[in-house]
């Protein structure tokens, strides 16, 4: 499974358990369900274009990382439980 794969639902809660910075989970929500831009999301968020990049970068290894942990059973991923949306 891909991050592109999940639905909304999905997509947000994976990343209100993953990521811990309110900030950093709006940014997220915003660039990869909204598709907004690092530009607008730099102006939005009073960060520098390269923050911006580095907080979606980041955001995204942890999403991927804890669905390959999903994946494989792993318990040490930041979902260990199964929820239905």
């Amino acid at each position: 499974m891909h991050l592109v794969d999940l639905t909304k639902d999905e997509l947000y809660y994976l990343i209100d358990q993953c990521i811990h910075s309110e900030r950093d989970r709006a940014i997220l929500k915003r660039k990869l369900h909204d598709g907004i831009t690092y530009e607008c999301l730099a102006e939005e968020f009073d960060l520098s274009v390269g923050q911006t990049k580095n907080i979606v970068y980041k955001g995204k290894d942890r999403l991927v990382t804890a669905l390959e942990r999903m994946e494989d059973g792993s318990k040490q991923g930041c979902l260990w439980q199964q929820h239905s949306y």
